[in-house]
C-alpha cells in the first residue's frame, strides 16, 4: 500500500519544479541575449565596413580625380604658371609652351634630367592632406588663405551668419588634412610600353619599329632560360615564334605569320595559325581581333606564367608608336625620386636598345651586335656630362643643340648620331625625331583608399588629344 505524501513534501517538489523553471528559463535568456548581442555587433561591424567601403570608394575616387586634374593642368596650353620656361624646352620663341613644358625648361635650366611630375612627389593623401591644411604653403612661407563660413536658415534657406574663418588650418576646417583613411595613387605611362595593336594595324614602319621594340624586350640574355627548354605547358617556343603567336592572335587571316624585321612587310606561311592550340585538350582559335585586355596573352601559346610576369607588364593595348624619351632617360640615369613606386622597368639596356633599333636604318640593326652595350654605357657618360663639370666628360660628348626639340629629345639624337657615325652606319636623324617624343597621351591611373577595415581600388585609362589636350576615358575598373 502506497504511502500517503504530506503536504509539506508536496511543497518540496513543486519548488524543486520551479527551480528547475527558472533555471531553464535564464538559460534561455541568456542563450537569447548572447546571440542578440551577437548579432547586432555583427550588424554594426557590417555596418561600419560598409561605411568604410564607401569612404573608401570616394577617398579613391578622389584620387583619381585629384590627379586628373594634375595632368590635365600640365597638359595646359598656354601654362598659367609660365615662368618663361617652356619656350626654352620647345626649343623655339614662338607657340604657346604647356606646364609640361615649363617644368621640361625649369629641369634643364638647373642641369637636371627630364623627370614627369608624378615622379617627382609622391601621390597620396599625405601630400594632398598637406595642401589641404595649409602646412605645405606655410613650410614654403606662402600666407594661409582664410575660409569663409556661413549657417543656412532652416526657415528661408538664405545663408547667415558669415564669419571669416581661420583657413584650411583652422578649427572645423581640416578639408584634406582630415580624411579618416589613407589612399595613394600610381601613375603607368602607357606610351613607355609597346603597343601591341602596331604589330598589324599600322603602316609597315610602325610595324617594323613596334616588332623591333618587342624583339629588344625579350631577346635580353637574362630571358635565354625561358626559351632554351620545354615549358611547363610541354611547349617549344623561341623569341621569334612568340612574337609571330602574338601577331596571329590579332591578325584577320588564318596562316601563321611574321614581321620582316628589315622591311616591316608580313609575310604569311602556308600552315594554318589554329593548329597551335588543336591539341589542347579544350581546342580553340585564335581571336583574329585586338587584345581587349593584356590578361589574353596567357591565352597564347608559349605565354606560360613565368613568360607573363616577365613581359606582360611592358605591352599594352593602348597607345601609339612612339617612345617617350623622358621615361627612356629616367631609367638610364638610375635617378631617385621622391616616389619609389614609380620606377620604370626594364633594365636600362633594354630601353636604349629600344630606342637605337628604331633610329638606325632597317638593314643595319642585325649589324649592332654587341657594339650596343658599349654604345649604353658610352651615352650613360654622355648624358652624365650634363650633369657635371668635369671638362675630360663634357669634351667626350656633344652638347650643342638643335632647335625644335627638347634639350634632352636633341641630345639624344646628337649623341646617337655620333656613336653610330664612328661605326659607320647611317643613323637616320628624321626617322628617330619621329619615333622619340618627348610627352605622352596615354596614362593608367590606379588609385588605392583604406579607411578601417576597408579597401577600395580604381583602375582608369586616360588619353589625352595631342592639339587641346582633351581628355579620353577607355577604361574603368572598380575593386
Amino acid at each position: 500500500m502506497q504511502a500517503k505524501t504530506t503536504p509539506k513534501q508536496r511543497f518540496k517538489k513543486r519548488r524543486g519544479v520551479a527551480l528547475l523553471m527558472v533555471l531553464a528559463t535564464l538559460a534561455i535568456l541568456t542563450t537569447m541575449t548572447t546571440q542578440f548581442v551577437h548579432e547586432t555587433q555583427v550588424r554594426s561591424q557590417i555596418a561600419a565596413n560598409a561605411r568604410d567601403s564607401v569612404r573608401a570608394y570616394f577617398l579613391a575616387r578622389s584620387g583619381t580625380e585629384l590627379t586628373r586634374l594634375l595632368i590635365g593642368f600640365m597638359k595646359q596650353k598656354p601654362c598659367p604658371m609660365s615662368m618663361g620656361l617652356g619656350t626654352l624646352a620647345k626649343g623655339s620663341s614662338g607657340g604657346q609652351a604647356t606646364c609640361e613644358d615649363e617644368l621640361r625648361g625649369l629641369q634643364s635650366a638647373l642641369n637636371l634630367p627630364p623627370q614627369p611630375f608624378w615622379r617627382m612627389l609622391p601621390l597620396d593623401s599625405g601630400l594632398f592632406g598637406a595642401i589641404g591644411d595649409g602646412s605645405m604653403g606655410q613650410m614654403l612661407g606662402l600666407p594661409t588663405p582664410k575660409l569663409t563660413t556661413a549657417a543656412i536658415d532652416p526657415q528661408s534657406g538664405a545663408l547667415t551668419n558669415e564669419e571669416e574663418g581661420d583657413g584650411p588650418g583652422g578649427e572645423g576646417q581640416a578639408l584634406l588634412a582630415n580624411l579618416g583613411g589613407t589612399f595613394s595613387v600610381f601613375i603607368d605611362d602607357e606610351d613607355r610600353k609597346i603597343p601591341l595593336k602596331q604589330l598589324w594595324k599600322g603602316t609597315p614602319a610602325q610595324n617594323r619599329a613596334a616588332a623591333l621594340r618587342l624583339a629588344a624586350l625579350i631577346s635580353s640574355p637574362r630571358y635565354d632560360g625561358l626559351f632554351q627548354a620545354t615549358n611547363a605547358r610541354g611547349e617549344d617556343v623561341d623569341r621569334r615564334e612568340l612574337i609571330s603567336t602574338i601577331l596571329d592572335w590579332m591578325d584577320p587571316d588564318t596562316s601563321i605569320s611574321e614581321i620582316d624585321f628589315i622591311s616591316g612587310q608580313r609575310i604569311t606561311g602556308a600552315q594554318s595559325e589554329d593548329s597551335r592550340y588543336d591539341k589542347d585538350a579544350t581546342p580553340y582559335r585564335s581571336k583574329n581581333a585586338s587584345f581587349d585586355s593584356i590578361a589574353e596573352l596567357k591565352q597564347l601559346k608559349g605565354f606560360t606564367d613565368e613568360v607573363y610576369a616577365a613581359f606582360a607588364d611592358q605591352m599594352t593595348i593602348y597607345g601609339e608608336n612612339r617612345i617617350n624619351v623622358e621615361s627612356l632617360l629616367g631609367s638610364l640615369l638610375g635617378v631617385g625620386s621622391l616616389n619609389p613606386d614609380q620606377g620604370d622597368s626594364p633594365s636600362a639596356p633594354v630601353q636604349f636598345l629600344t630606342a637605337v633599333s628604331v633610329c638606325l636604318a632597317p638593314e643595319q640593326i642585325l649589324q649592332v651586335g654587341e657594339r650596343l652595350n658599349l654604345w649604353y654605357l658610352a651615352f650613360n657618360r654622355c648624358v652624365a656630362a650634363r650633369l657635371t663639370d668635369l671638362p675630360e666628360i663634357q669634351a667626350l660628348c656633344p652638347l650643342n643643340e638643335t632647335p625644335g626639340l627638347t634639350p634632352f629629345d636633341n641630345y639624344f639624337v646628337n649623341v646617337m648620331a655620333q656613336l653610330t657615325a664612328a661605326e659607320g652606319l647611317d643613323f637616320d636623324s628624321k626617322a628617330c625625331e619621329e619615333s622619340v617624343s618627348n610627352t605622352s597621351r596615354y596614362f593608367k591611373i590606379t588609385s588605392q583608399a583604406t579607411v578601417g577595415r576597408a579597401a577600395r581600388t580604381l583602375t582608369l585609362v586616360l588619353r589625352y588629344a595631342p592639339s587641346d589636350a582633351a581628355e579620353e576615358r577607355y577604361y574603368w575598373r572598380e575593386e
